[in-house]
């Protein structure tokens, strides 16, 4: 299930609130990525190697790949997706799933979080 290690460190700033803890707590069960959870008073300037945002990058943040969802409703549609060379691609998005599957995509860990999750899912034998 788990891997030792950190793969990659993401910075989450997404509203609703509700969407953020529980992208925060599907990257977390795959094991290996450090998440940072965007906090107004929080301690989270630095680089990261991806963020996810609803609406901009925090002033004083900087990531190699930035994933801004569709709106600040948490709803589907259309996610930007921006690298380090600024290059930017418009991503279908539906769920957290979705947003997990563009993280392997973008920044591969260890293991697919994917998979990770799917595994969960299963039970016992």
């Amino acid at each position: 299930m788990g891997h030792e290690g950190v793969g990659h460190t993401i910075l989450l700033a997404v509203r609703p609130r509700v969407l953020q803890d529980a992208l925060a707590r599907m990257l977390c069960l795959s094991g290996f990525d450090e998440v940072v959870e965007f906090h107004p008073k929080g301690q989270w300037l630095g680089h990261y190697d991806a963020a996810v945002v609803t609406t901009e990058l925090p002033e004083g943040v900087h990531a190699a790949v930035v994933i801004t969802l569709p709106d600040q409703f948490g709803s589907a549609g259309l996610a930007t997706i921006e690298t380090g060379s600024r290059s930017s691609e418009e991503v279908a998005v539906a769920s957290c799933l979705d947003i997990v599957a563009l993280l392997d995509r973008l920044i591969p860990g260890p293991a697919s979080r994917s998979d990770e999750l799917a595994n969960l899912k299963r039970p016992l034998q």
